[in-house]
């Protein structure tokens, strides 16, 4: 059994010492390339649903039932126009990236001063939306290329992500949930790599990235972004290798950036939170519904209605920022009266949240009879509404995924790879965490929620099976080799 076990120790030598390295200008062109025809592929798809099947379409455009005017967390478009940057400043109702973005897309109409439609901005957010799609493509492509050096199982990376009829869904679902997935994804792969490389530089681009992530979506906000300090520290003095004083100074510069938008908020309406609907979310978590005592009881400072009257648009409104102070002082009195209570209703809330995570990404936003978006509903591999189903099969891949890499690295190793990528794991758990805490009452979106960790779940699956399918094969060439090596005379 010599060779065997040398074949197999040299095996698993190459696995936890890792094969990821600096992905090639190759690797780079190759995955623009799978990132470019994607874009376009997701376009004509749009065009040929447009062309063959408005009739199929809600109002005869768009892929769902929500313009991006609808959403309680965007503002009406006109209004934006018209107050034009200033009004980034002033908003309240989510973090302003997607805003800016709705503004760039409807800066000829600013400039002229011309009317801009909900159809109109739609349209183009279409666009800009499959570009996104491209730039998830080309993530998750050089991302299982660097871990696999596998440029068929990159291909099969890519073409995994981008077919998942969740992926097509939420590609054409006008909210923050798409920019966020994409970001999320290029964040936890600067991340991997400034780890495994252990390069200062590259860790200030994944600084980089966090901070345009807090801009873009509530999730990462101060339940992940208080721990981020430690987290940079502890990079520093165990996964990095010397620093200059220049990226140590950045490093500091951005991650105090990770506060600057919270701090804005408690300076115009005295609260952390990124969103109005905080206050909520607080209360509704933990299923407490206040009384009118409780609610009248509370002083609203009249600065933070004045600050909020400067641009007042949607749900972006005085009496939103009004209801969150309230809300928010009622929650905070409620977890310190009742914290037992309120920790029943929290796994209660998680209970609920998981159960929903394992729907179906793209029955998210079914109205009525549905369907929930036609876009993906049309694909001929979509699968039908079912949870038994949709559980079968999220459970399927998580046995998978656990199986291969306990079946690669073992039960040692495995604890190894996470203790040295414990500040990936960490900032995943989080996130997991906060979807899974994202109950209002009895009503969850942790089936949408859930895809912002999707691509990066995806590019494990395959890369674990990958790693298993190439250990087999190492093992059965030794084992076809071992009778004649043993019978050669010594």
């Amino acid at each position: 059994m010599g060779p065997l076990v040398s074949v197999t120790t040299a095996y698993h030598r190459s696995v936890e010492t890792d094969r990821a390295v600096t992905p090639t200008r190759g690797t780079m062109g190759e995955a623009l390339a799978v990132g470019s025809i994607g874009t376009l592929l997701l376009l004509a798809y749009e065009w040929v649903l447009l062309t063959f099947a408005s009739d199929r379409l809600f109002a005869g455009y768009r892929f769902q039932a929500w313009s991006s005017n609808d959403f309680m967390q965007e503002v009406k478009i006109q209004d934006l126009v018209d107050a034009g940057p200033v009004a980034l400043w002033y908003l309240h109702v989510q973090p302003p990236v997607l805003e800016a973005l709705r503004l760039l897309l409807s800066f000829p109409e600013y400039l002229a001063g011309g009317t801009m439609t909900a159809q109109m901005i739609d349209q183009r957010m279409y666009v800009l939306y499959a570009v996104f799609y491209g730039a998830l493509l080309f993530t998750v492509f050089v991302w299982v290329r660097t871990l696999t050096r596998s440029r068929a199982w990159a291909y099969v990376g890519a073409v995994a992500i981008g077919a998942y009829p969740g992926t097509i869904a939420m590609a054409t679902l006008l909210d923050g949930t798409f920019p966020s997935a994409v970001l999320a994804t290029v964040m936890l792969f600067l991340l991997y790599l400034a780890i495994r490389q252990g390069s200062p530089r590259l860790l200030n681009w994944w600084l980089l990235s966090l901070v345009l992530l807090s801009f873009t979506r509530t999730i990462f906000q101060l339940q992940i972004l208080i721990f981020m300090p430690v987290v940079v520290f502890l990079l520093y003095r165990y996964r990095m290798r010397r620093a200059k004083p220049v990226a140590i100074a950045l490093s500091v510069v951005l991650t105090g950036s990770l506060f600057v938008l919270p701090a804005k908020q408690y300076v115009l309406y005295d609260t952390t939170a990124t969103t109005s609907f905080a206050g909520n979310h607080q209360i509704e978590v933990v299923s407490y519904r206040p009384t009118d005592t409780e609610v009248a009881a509370v002083e609203v400072p009249p600065d933070i209605i004045e600050n909020a009257e400067q641009f007042d648009s949607g749900f972006n409104s005085p009496e939103n920022v009004e209801l969150n102070f309230i809300l928010t002082q009622v929650g905070n009195d409620y977890y310190l009266r009742d914290p037992f209570q309120v920790a029943k209703n929290l796994l209660w809330g998680v209970q609920m949240n998981t159960f929903q995570a394992f729907r179906w990404t793209h029955d998210y936003s079914i109205v009525g009879a549905g369907p929930a978006n036609v876009a993906a509903d049309l694909l001929p591999w979509t699968p039908p509404s079912s949870v038994v189903l949709s559980w079968s099969f999220y459970w399927l891949v998580i046995l998978v995924t656990v199986g291969a890499l306990l079946y690669v690295y073992g039960v040692r190793g495995l604890i190894q790879l996470v203790r040295r990528y414990a500040a990936l794991a960490f900032i995943v758990a989080t996130t997991m965490l906060t979807f899974l805490l994202a109950n209002r009452y009895d009503w969850t979106e942790a089936d949408r929620l859930k895809y912002i960790l999707v691509p990066f779940f995806c590019v494990v699956f395959i890369s674990a099976v990958s790693r298993a399918a190439q250990k087999t094969r190492a093992r059965r060439k030794s084992t076809a080799r071992e009778p004649a090596l043993e019978s050669r005379p010594i």
